[in-house]
């Protein structure tokens, strides 16, 4: 019964020990910053930014001039032209920070929007690396998040996936 009970147990330890799961890793901000069409997307945001603040810019200078003007003015207007110029004045103001809000929204859905097939294609490469190497999980070790891995039981990505996404 002895033996039978060893026997047993010397068939069990390989597999216990191919029962631990093999992981990967690499820094996820790092190489989606390193990819060429980041860049890309990148320029992209800030065209439009740069667009949209000089909207704004233009808006805020037209309410500045209206308002400079209104003040130059406003001892010498009746009353029913200083009402007037008072609700351009307030027309002009929630326009403008109507804007503002509007281009915050906007900038934040062109950013999600650029960045999407970026984050797929790393996405996917990772999927890919990951299956080629075996790996049950990959971490991603941005922000700190995980400080240490031992590199002798988990993969660094980093490399491949550079290789893999043609990133020098």
């Amino acid at each position: 019964m002895f033996k039978k009970i060893i026997i047993m147990a010397l068939c069990l330890l390989p597999l216990a020990a191919s029962a631990q799961s093999k992981f990967g890793y690499f820094n996820y901000d790092d190489m989606l910053k390193a990819m060429p069409e980041y860049t890309e997307a990148q320029n992209n945001l800030n065209m439009l930014k740069d667009n949209y603040e000089s909207e704004l810019k233009r808006s805020e200078d037209e309410f500045d001039k209206k308002y400079t003007e209104f003040l130059d003015g406003q001892k010498e207007f009746p009353k029913s032209i200083l009402m007037k110029r008072q609700k351009e004045l307030q027309n002009l103001m929630d326009q403008t920070l109507e804007f503002k809000k509007d281009v915050k929204e906007m900038l934040s859905k062109a950013e999600k929007n650029l960045m999407a097939p970026v984050k797929q294609k790393l996405d996917e490469a990772v999927a890919a690396v990951a299956q080629e190497k075996a790996l049950d999980y990959v971490i991603n070790t941005a922000g700190n998040n995980y400080p240490y891995v031992n590199p002798n039981t988990g993969v660094d990505l980093t490399e491949q996936l550079k290789q893999s996404l043609g990133i020098k």
